[in-house]
Order: C-alpha cells, then structure tokens, then sequence
C-alpha cells in the first residue's frame, strides 16, 4: 500500500473555520474566539471575505489583526486582498491598502506589492492612476512590471507608448510579445506583428506558444488573408505547437468572412479528431454567419446543439438570431424566439428588447411597437431615445395621434423622449380642429422642462 501523505494538523476551530462554506457564518465563527489566533486563520477568513466581496468586514479583520501584538501580516495576504480589490474594480481601496502597508510593517513595499497595485489598476482599467505610480517608484521595475504596463497601453490603444516601453525592457518574455503581438493584429498593424516575431524567434531565440500564432492567424484572417493563416498554422504544427480551439475558431471566422464556409465542415472535423472542444463563442460564429447567409434553419440547429452540449442555450445566440430575423423582415419568426427563450433558459435582456422594439420599426409596425414599447419599459428595460422618436414618428404618420400623444407622455414621465419626438408630434396637433390637444401638448412640455 502506498504511502499517504501526512495530512496537516489543525485544531478542532481552524477545521470548523476552513470548512465553512458559507462566509457570513466564517466570520462568526471567527469572531467567536476567545482565545489567540493564528496568521493561517486569519488568511482563511480574509480570503473567505473577499471572495464573497464582503469588504467591510474584511476591512474589519485586517484592522484587528494589525493591532495583534505579536502577529505580522505576511505580505503575500496584503497582495492578495489588493488583488481581490482589483477584480472587484475597486481601485481607491486597493491604493488605499497600499498606503498603508507601512502600518503592517512593510515601510518599503517590495516589487511584489507594485507589481500587484498595477495589476489591480490594470484590472480595473484606471491607467490613469497607474502612470503617474509607475513614474514615481522608487524601485526599478522588473519584467512583471513592463508586463502590466505594456498591457495597459495597449488597452488604451496606445501603441506607440507601448512600443516605446518593450524598447526600454532589459529582457522581454514570451508574455511581452505575445501583449504586443496581438495589439497590433487587433489594430490591423499584421506587418509590425510579423516584424516583431521574426525578431523573437531569430534574434532571441525565444520558441512562440499558440497565443502567439493564433493572434497572427486572426490578424491575416481580418485582412483577408485566410490561406496565409492556414500555411502559419501548418508551420506552428510542423514546430511542435497544437492548435487549440481559439485557433480553429479564428480560422472558421475567416473562413466564413472571405465565403469559403465549405470548408468548415474539413476544419470542424480537424478540431474535433485533435480533441478540442467547441466553445459557445464558435457556435456564436457559426451563427451570425448563418445568420448573414439568411440560412435561420441552420442557425436554429446550431442553437439546439448548444442545449445538448452546453446544458442551456446561450443569450448571445439567441440575440444573435433576433437580430437576423428583424433584419430579414421575419418579425413573427423573431417574436416567437423573443417570447421562448425563458423556455430555453435565457431570460431577455435589454440588448433583446431593443433589438425587437427596432426590428418592430424597421417593419413599420408601429402600433405593435408601441405596446411592445410600453410593456419593455414596465419591465423596467430601457429604450434607446432614437427607438422611442421613431415610433412616435411612425404612429403621427399613420395618423394615430392619440396613441402617439399618450406614448408621448408616458415616455416623457421616464425621461425617455428626445425634442425631436415633440417636434413630429406637433404639426399633428396644431391643425385648427386640434388646438387643445397642441394646448395640452405644449403644457406637458412645460412641466417636463
């Protein structure tokens, strides 16, 4: 029998506390002790606290355990609750803990804890606040540090910035030019990015990872240039680099994008015998451009698959097919998704309303609209003003002046009404037979402004 190994001893409370899942009945549990507590204790607690984003409260245990005497926070607590500050974009606490961390007995936060603060920044996409930090550190930075700043740059679309600190770096990683690589492919500079790697593997020596080839695989694909990322990909397979399922979803993208989706049934085939595993994003893939194809049967059988693997059907796809049905005039077959996807787990979102309010106008069925308009709203789903303009325009036109007057007004009570629906509006009303309503009209306009 093989020898098991040790397990660590801990005592009947510090059990109880790590295995609790529940992180309200952790900390009364915590705050029950009488007696003195641990550093592992305590970073249990923290780590239960800010998992579950309850920060006051973490914010209270950090503060007792700065006042134990004989007990120090080690540094790497400190990193981890500025780095829960970050995911949870809560960058002021997380420069606030690092402010005081001379409190905790760290007058000079190390690399680490710089490094953690700019990521958290990053995470938190303030790059306002982390140049002038990066600019007053009074440590050098290491190659995490240009990392982090690199990555912001190139966030803020930033390039030359960018470009201008990986010249300055002493040793670039695979990270680095991976960050850049893919920046400049996104921002259609295929050239640079090529540059760029050659003088990674030629000059430095350094072996590129599937990021970095799908990132120019994606940049050929959005030039066009799909039988160049077949021949790139060919080339990363020839190195001992496998293809995941990003790059096959890249390739299928461009596939489709140049009209060439014959032969996404061979690259389908590829993935699946190289065991890679269709995420929902490709099948968001394959349905636009089925969508764009008006092949909706296709689309709605993707969908279907989607419940069989993925155990539920995606918001995105199903999107994805209202907004082609609209635009293909099919607003029954539109509706009918619309008004079925809680059935098939996906409750509508606003991005789904609006896409059906405008699909209803594009149509020009504006009195359906308008019932979809007032029922959208009460769901407390919020309408683009331009939708709202339009179909009050529409109904004036069809000359439902009453129906548009009250829209109107129900609209303008939610804030949801642009001058130039008042301005379709009232030449409707100001006819001789209709001065009380432009009366009324131009009070309500009163009492709203």
């Amino acid at each position: 029998m093989a020898n098991r190994k040790p397990r660590t001893a801990y005592d009947g409370w510090t059990y109880m506390l790590i295995q609790e899942k529940k992180p309200i009945r952790a900390l009364q549990i915590f705050n029950n002790r009488k007696s003195k507590i641990s550093g592992f204790a305590y970073d249990v607690i923290i780590q239960k606290l800010g998992s579950a984003k309850m920060f006051e409260e973490l914010e209270n245990v950090l503060d007792q355990m700065r006042k134990e005497d004989g007990l120090k926070c080690k540094e790497g607590l400190l990193c981890s609750v500025i780095k829960l500050y970050g995911r949870a974009r809560k960058p002021e606490a997380a420069m606030e803990l690092f402010d005081k961390m001379p409190q905790f007995g760290y007058p000079k936060p190390s690399i680490r804890s710089f490094n953690t603060l700019f990521n958290a920044l990053l995470n938190s996409k303030r790059f306002d606040l982390l140049q002038p930090l990066y600019k007053t550190m009074p440590i050098s930075p290491d190659t995490c540090t240009y990392n982090i700043l690199i990555k912001a740059h190139c966030n803020a679309n930033r390039l030359e910035d960018a470009r201008e600190l990986f010249d300055k770096m002493p040793e670039p990683n695979l990270v680095t030019y991976g960050t850049l690589i893919n920046a400049l492919c996104e921002n259609m500079n295929v050239n640079q990015a090529f540059q760029l790697f050659y003088d990674m593997t030629k000059k430095k020596g350094l072996c590129p990872n599937v990021y970095i080839y799908t990132a120019l695989m994606g940049g050929l694909c959005n030039d066009g240039k799909v039988d160049k990322a077949l021949k790139l990909k060919m080339e990363m397979e020839h190195k001992g680099v496998r293809p995941d399922t990003v790059t096959y979803t890249t390739l299928i993208n461009g596939l489709f994008k140049v009209g060439r989706s014959e032969e996404v049934g061979k690259m389908l085939e590829e993935m699946n015998d190289n065991g890679c595993v269709l995420h929902v994003a490709t099948y968001n893939t394959f349905i636009t451009y089925l969508c764009k194809d008006g092949n909706f049967e296709g689309a709605f059988g993707f969908l279907d698959a989607m419940k069989c693997i993925f155990g539920k059907q995606d918001i995105v796809s199903c999107n994805i097919i209202v907004s082609g049905l609209c635009r293909e005039g099919k607003i029954k077959e539109a509706y009918d998704l619309f008004e079925d996807m809680p059935r098939r787990g996906c409750e509508p979102t606003v991005i789904t309303y609006r896409t059906m309010l405008d699909g209803f106008c594009g149509a020009g069925r504006f009195k359906e609209a308008a019932m979809f308009l007032e029922s959208m709203v009460s769901k407390g789903f919020t309408p683009r003003r331009v939708s709202v303009s339009e179909v009050i325009s529409g109904l004036c036109k069809e000359g439902k002046i009453d129906w548009a007057s009250s829209v109107l007004r129900n609209m303008a009570k939610e804030c949801l009404v642009e001058f130039s629906a008042w301005d379709a509006l009232m030449p409707y009303v100001c006819s001789k037979t209709e001065r009380q309503k432009a009366s009324e009209l131009l009070n309500h306009i009163v009492c709203i402004s």
